[in-house]
């Protein structure tokens, strides 16, 4: 049998609704044998979007906190979620995923992921209508992920 895991998760950090700490109790009552937060990193143009530079201590320290409380019963990873086009990371995590949120156009970064609406905007004011030609300019910054953040 594998042992639960998961380490794409946030909290109200970021975008998720949980603390730390209600996160890592509600993974272990569920039996994870690991469980990460993956807090979006910062990103200059979006920063309503991820961590906020005043916060990375505070929730680097609850983690490690809850790591050592943890300890013995579940491991607890301290992540970080980093956008091809978020800020370099400059602190010590024990993993980060790689992502894409925003596609870069015209000059303007472009959010593919917060509603249709918008992204139907971004096609209409940038792709020409041309969907296809957005979806491909999404895959090819994904497929830049490995290379500029690995």
């Amino acid at each position: 049998m594998i042992p639960y895991a998961s380490l794409h998760n946030h909290t109200n950090f970021a975008d998720g609704k949980h603390s730390p700490d209600e996160m890592v109790e509600a993974a272990s009552r569920a039996g994870f044998a690991c469980f990460g937060i993956s807090e979006h990193a910062t990103m200059d143009h979006a920063p309503q979007d991820g961590l906020k530079v005043r916060d990375m201590g505070l929730y680097e320290s609850i983690m490690r906190d809850l790591q050592a409380q943890y300890k013995g019963k579940m491991d607890v990873a301290v992540g970080i979620e980093q956008d091809i086009f978020g800020r370099p990371i400059d602190r010590d995590y024990d993993y980060i995923i790689g992502s894409v949120h925003f596609v870069k156009k015209d000059g303007k970064f472009l959010c593919i992921d917060r509603s249709p609406e918008l992204f139907d905007e971004h096609v209409q004011n940038h792709f020409g209508g041309d969907v296809y030609a957005m979806v491909e300019e999404y895959f090819a910054t994904v497929a830049r992920v490995h290379a500029e953040t690995g």
